[in-house]
């Protein structure tokens, strides 16, 4: 009696890790959860060539793309929304210009002229909202 007990607890042991690990293998697949250097909640992504943003519950860590621009200058319009924690979004060319670096931003909007490659690295901790980079012509024609 004593070792069908041991096997079905064992048993028992084997089916909830299996439960836990498909999970947390389901959280990350459908961006409920991501787990890394990072970790992102109900994290909901936009990215282009030229564009980047997300929305999400929470965001905590690091996470950069490159963003190609072109050779003309262009404007890059960041929007950032914080309901709670910190965020900094640091924006740097190939050749090492900074474009753009603010830390602990609220929520508020910038426009910023940048050209070629350019790499933008957010850094969150416990941050609750969305950031977006937009790239727009920095000529303007008027009809």
């Amino acid at each position: 009696m004593q070792n069908i007990n041991k096997s079905f607890n064992g048993k028992k042991l084997i089916i909830t890790l299996v439960a836990v690990i498909a999970l947390a293998a389901i959280m990350q697949f459908t961006g409920l959860a991501s787990f890394g250097s990072y970790v992102k909640v109900l994290f909901f992504e936009n990215k282009g060539e030229s564009n980047w943003g997300a929305h999400y519950y929470m965001l905590t860590g690091k996470l950069s793309k490159i963003l190609h621009l072109g050779d003309e200058e262009c404007y890059l319009d960041i929007n950032v929304k914080t309901d709670a924690g910190n965020i900094s979004l640091l924006i740097k060319g190939a050749d090492g210009t900074t474009y753009f670096h603010k830390e602990n931003i609220q929520t508020s909007s910038y426009s910023v002229t940048a050209t070629g490659a350019v790499r933008a690295t957010v850094i969150a901790e416990g941050h609750r909202g969305s950031f977006s980079i937009e790239k727009h012509n920095a000529k303007f024609t008027n009809p």
